[in-house]
């Protein structure tokens, strides 16, 4: 769900997905997940075994998170990749 939300927001004016638009929408599905859930950044951060820093990185758009890194989330934000 994060990952296909975050996609699916957009509208794309071409073929090719802006890296830029894609993180920015992803982040802002971080963060609206992590607040109905009532979680803190550092609380979302010790679950997925990531630092607070990096979490508001990704919820700003500044960071490309690997494969790993949103499984992680998912897993945390009890949602899940698709």
């Amino acid at each position: 769900i994060l990952l296909s939300v975050a996609i699916k927001s957009r509208r794309f004016h071409s073929r090719f997905v802006k890296w830029r638009d894609w993180r920015l929408d992803f982040g802002k599905v971080i963060r609206r997940r992590r607040r109905a859930l009532g979680i803190a950044q550092d609380a979302l951060a010790e679950l997925a075994g990531l630092h607070r820093t990096y979490i508001s990185l990704l919820e700003r758009g500044l960071r490309n998170p690997t494969i790993d890194v949103v499984a992680r989330l998912a897993h945390s934000l009890q949602t899940t990749m698709t």
